[in-house]
């Protein structure tokens, strides 16, 4: 029977209807939650990340080049994705850092961040970890020593190492990175233009690791360094600074280094600028609240090489040499033990002190002191007829590095119950090696 009348006017039921379309609805969102978790758990699984638009690449050009005091940064693009831990990171490809003068300081492959999860919710990009990936830089170091940072204002390694140590520490004080818990850099590259020794250094295969702490900074750098050879040298510096003073504790480790090398980066090292050879060691210093230097000691393995001072007078070879110094810097007295050499023209064994002296341009020029000899063998080409042994002796002497001489003040020696005296110089220049002995 067909409806009639208001009946036929009634609108058909369509509730089944509706209630399929909001099955369909919650479905499509199920789907799309699905979706999105599988995507976002490819991307931390794959690591793969998405280019965000070019505007976005703008907005963080302008604010790191905001926060420069002076250069500029560059970047291409900047992508988003998320950690294996789930957390959001960000990598900015193919970073460039020029100075004022548009002179490039340093290029990197890539900067990513992974970033606090907390403060994404609430709007904010705050990195957590920071990693520095194929970085390239250059750094200029002075006549006085100071390293040209190109950025508003030159820091002196020479000076005060506390004040360097300083401005790590407040890097992770305020600002951008003040939360970070590790700060990294794999693959570095770094060109150091010295003018103090009028050459290029060049460090290659680096890493650097930052970890802050509640009340120190930790920091280890290790890379391998171009040493005039077809070999490499590999070294390992690690410090310790405290976040609340100058106070800090710093090591040092290197292997295969050109002595000269060794002796271009610290004014007690000096006395390794007449040595051609490899040379291995592992020092230790400390920093005191107030910035002063209070020690440096450790222990020098020098390979085979030559004692070659001045161009034009042939090297005096050895075949190794060791040492165990002990730097005060409030008496600018290195004390020494255990040093031992082999060589053509001899061998001993000696242990004292010395005074670093005839300071230019802060480097010492003289080293002044006394050593005592507890064993020695002198034998060189054409001066005695026999090898000379002496049981035990000491020498008071100044040693010139430029132009290089050696002036024994007095010398004691004895062999069994003789007792002999000498004074005199050691040199070298242009024509070859002399020496002048008067003996008592």
């Amino acid at each position: 029977m067909e409806p009639r009348g208001l009946d036929a006017m009634r609108p058909a039921r369509w509730r089944p209807r509706r209630l399929h379309f909001h099955l369909s609805l919650w479905s499509l969102v199920a789907i799309l939650v699905i979706s999105l978790g599988l995507v976002l758990s490819s991307m931390a699984l794959t690591g793969r990340v998405v280019v965000l638009p070019g505007w976005v690449t703008e907005r963080v050009t302008d604010e790191l080049n905001s926060a420069l005091p002076t250069g500029t940064v560059s970047l291409a693009r900047v992508e988003a994705g998320l950690t294996p831990g789930g957390r959001p990171r960000l990598r900015l490809v193919d970073v460039g850092l020029r100075d004022a003068s548009g002179l490039s300081l340093a290029q990197l492959n890539a900067v990513e961040m992974s970033l606090s999860r907390r403060a994404a919710l609430k709007g904010q990009l705050v990195p957590s970890y920071i990693e520095l990936q194929g970085a390239q830089v250059t750094l200029r170091r002075l006549q006085n020593g100071a390293f040209d940072l190109a950025l508003g204002q030159n820091v002196g390694a020479t000076g005060n190492l506390a004040a360097l140590l300083d401005q790590l520490d407040a890097l992770f004080e305020t600002g951008p990175i003040a939360r970070v818990a590790w700060l990294g850099a794999t693959d570095l590259t770094v060109t150091l233009e010295d003018a103090r020794s009028g050459r290029i250094w060049q460090v290659t295969d680096g890493t650097l690791d930052v970890i802050p702490q509640e009340a120190f900074i930790d920091t280890n750098v290790q890379f391998n360094v171009f040493n005039q050879t077809e070999e490499l040298a590999s070294i390992n510096f690690a410090f310790r600074s405290a976040r609340d003073s100058s106070e800090a504790s710093l090591s040092l480790r290197f292997d295969n280094a050109a002595a000269r090398d060794i002796a271009a980066q610290s004014p007690v090292m000096a006395f390794l600028s007449v040595i051609d050879a490899p040379i291995s060691g592992a020092l230790r210093s400390s920093v005191n609240p107030d910035g002063g230097l209070e020690e440096l000691a450790g222990a020098l393995q020098i390979g085979a090489g030559g004692l070659s001072p001045v161009p034009g007078a042939p090297p005096a070879k050895f075949d190794g040499a060791r040492i165990y110094i002990d730097f005060d810097p409030s008496r600018q007295r290195i004390n020494f033990t255990g040093a031992a050499l082999e060589s053509e023209i001899g061998s001993f064994a000696a242990e004292g002190h010395v005074y670093l002296a005839d300071f230019q341009g802060g480097w010492p020029n003289s080293l002044i002191g006394q050593v005592d000899i507890p064993h020695a063998t002198l034998s060189p080409p054409d001066f005695f007829a026999a090898p000379l042994e002496i049981d035990s002796g000491t020498a008071d002497l100044r040693v010139r590095l430029d132009p290089f001489q050696i002036e024994f003040g007095q010398i004691v020696a004895y062999r069994g119950a003789n007792r002999y005296e000498a004074r005199g110089k050691l040199g070298a220049d242009g024509t070859g090696w002399w020496i002048s002995l008067d003996t008592g």
